[in-house]
């Protein structure tokens, strides 16, 4: 505990001076993100594809309202999603980078978080990586929500509305299950993802290795953190809600960057040292055996004589 409460000091210590460029590149995703939402909704309203459906025919409650699944729009969302992905990795990946340099003591200027938009290299690895980290935390998100998916299956072959009371309240229960079990998976499937929690940072650390190999060292030094850093994630839930007031997230969200990058600077920090020593111990235990078979060698050389 005493740790973590260390970290998130040094953390809003690391950020004096960085808050308002910090604040900038909040602002930069929120507008992106604002001009791809905006985007699909005007898609839909020109083809006349409703975004969402109300299953239980209750238009003044909007909570049990669910996605529209039609073909059409996933269409129109899979491929506004698929032209974010592509072009919003390279920022994602260099706001990771800056508040990585930021909390290491540095001062970058506020377009340092655009460097992965420099050379075509740099924009490829950016989103071959992401697409890396997406596809394994997917194949473990498609495992650990499995229950919830069923659940929510089951719902589309339940009648929602109606004079039935019964099978209202049949379908209420379920949804009301369906959404616990949902949450409960969604934790899980965090804390199992948090595996690839260092592959921006290493990339920021290391940036001429592979993508792939950024993915086995992260899995690799992240097997004993991973409750350390879901602990610690689970105390900002207190932040996360304050941002649902829109400014307050200006100061919250980069604190919460902050806070990761520290936590990636110590477990790479950790990373490197235990490799140093593993390679000082490899290096030594050569020398000795190599003295060894030296003196071994004269020994023999003086009984020959």
């Amino acid at each position: 505990m005493k740790l973590r409460a260390q970290i998130k000091k040094n953390a809003r210590d690391a950020m004096r001076g960085n808050w308002g460029k910090a604040a900038a590149i909040i602002l930069v995703f929120a507008g992106v993100s604002l001009l791809f939402t905006y985007l699909e909704q005007i898609l839909f309203t020109l083809f006349e594809v409703p975004g969402f459906v109300d299953p239980m025919n209750t238009p003044a409650m909007f909570l049990d309202d669910r996605l529209n699944s039609s073909w059409p729009a996933l269409v129109i969302t899979g491929g506004i999603w698929l032209i974010q992905f592509v072009l919003f990795a390279p920022l994602m990946l260099g706001a990771f980078r800056w508040f990585y340099r930021a909390v290491g003591g540095e001062h970058p200027p506020f377009a340092a978080v655009f460097e992965y938009y420099g050379s075509a290299k740099a924009f490829g690895k950016a989103v071959w990586l992401r697409l890396h980290v997406t596809v394994r935390a997917a194949a473990v998100g498609l495992v650990v929500l499995f229950p919830a998916l069923c659940l929510q299956v089951a719902l589309r072959y339940l009648p929602g509305g109606g004079s039935d009371g019964y099978l209202s309240m049949m379908y209420l229960a379920v949804w009301a299950l369906s959404k616990l079990v949902l949450l409960l998976s969604m934790l899980l499937w965090f804390y199992f993802a948090l595996r690839y929690f260092l592959c921006y940072f290493l990339l920021a650390e290391q940036p001429d290795q592979r993508a792939g190999r950024l993915v086995c060292m992260s899995v690799r030094e992240m097997r004993e953190y991973k409750g350390e850093l879901f602990t610690m994630f689970l105390t900002l839930i207190p932040w996360a809600l304050l941002c649902l007031l829109v400014i307050p997230a200006l100061w919250a969200v980069p604190y919460g960057f902050a806070v990761a990058a520290l936590y990636a600077r110590i477990y790479i920090s950790r990373a490197k040292s235990r490799r140093d020593l593993e390679t000082t111990r490899v290096m030594e235990q050569e020398t000795q055996d190599q003295s060894n078979t030296e003196t071994g060698e004269g020994q023999d050389i003086e009984s020959d004589c």
